[in-house]
């Protein structure tokens, strides 16, 4: 190292898994020319970033037809996070309805759609101040759910500060929820073009369909 040059130096670093959201830890700077003492030291100073919690997140469903209106159920251990704002992305293909809050689980207030992150869809969770301070559970958002399930499954959750969006947590459920198709299912119909012809479907149903249902057969474009 040459005296009076400015150095820039890049290293990995592994964080600890638990911290205190609270918390900006020092970092000093020393160097040393092969004796057992540093030829030289920094004060020590904070690094301007504070490490981000890690929440226990998970969803869950009732059902989850394919191409269709699914309230997901939220649950995470928020930490000493404390977060006035959520971010949950779903994965590619699923969309977030505006007004998507279903239930608060007492500490939600309202959920919007954000726009998307790489390709996958962003609901903002506006939460009661004090409220998610350790644990949230009972919030059910409203999605809809693509024709097939995309290659990757996972919801992540973001804990941020609405009013710096600085993020304070995040969490990952990488099995998420599958979107399950009918089973059975099949057309059988004449095998001549331009002709008209009778068809018939087969089905099987996961739950009972009550009164006043209907049964909607979606055909390709060429039919």
């Amino acid at each position: 190292l040459m005296a009076q040059r400015r150095y820039r130096l890049s290293v990995g670093v592994v964080a600890p898994t638990a911290l205190s959201a609270t918390i900006a830890l020092p970092w000093e700077i020393q160097t040393f020319d092969g004796g057992e003492l540093p030829s030289a030291r920094s004060e020590k100073f904070e690094t301007g970033f504070k490490l981000a919690s890690s929440f226990a997140f998970s969803v869950e469903v009732v059902r989850s037809p394919p191409m269709a209106e699914l309230e997901v159920y939220m649950s995470a251990n928020l930490g000493a996070a404390q977060p006035t704002a959520l971010r949950l992305v779903a994965p590619p293909s699923f969309a977030f309805y505006a007004g998507c809050l279903v239930a608060d689980g007492r500490v939600a207030r309202s959920c919007e759609p954000d726009g998307e992150i790489g390709g996958r869809p962003v609901a903002k969770l506006l939460l009661r101040t004090g409220g998610a301070s350790i644990a949230l559970s009972g919030v059910k958002v409203r999605v809809s759910s693509p024709a097939t399930m995309p290659s990757s499954r996972a919801w992540l959750l973001e804990g941020i500060s609405d009013v710096t969006g600085e993020q304070l947590g995040w969490g990952e459920d990488a099995a998420g929820i599958e979107v399950v198709q009918m089973r059975d299912t099949s057309v059988v119909y004449a095998g001549i073009s331009k002709i008209e012809t009778q068809f018939a479907v087969r089905f099987r149903t996961r739950y009972a369909i009550g009164r006043g249902g209907r049964i909607q057969i979606l055909k390709p474009a060429s039919f």
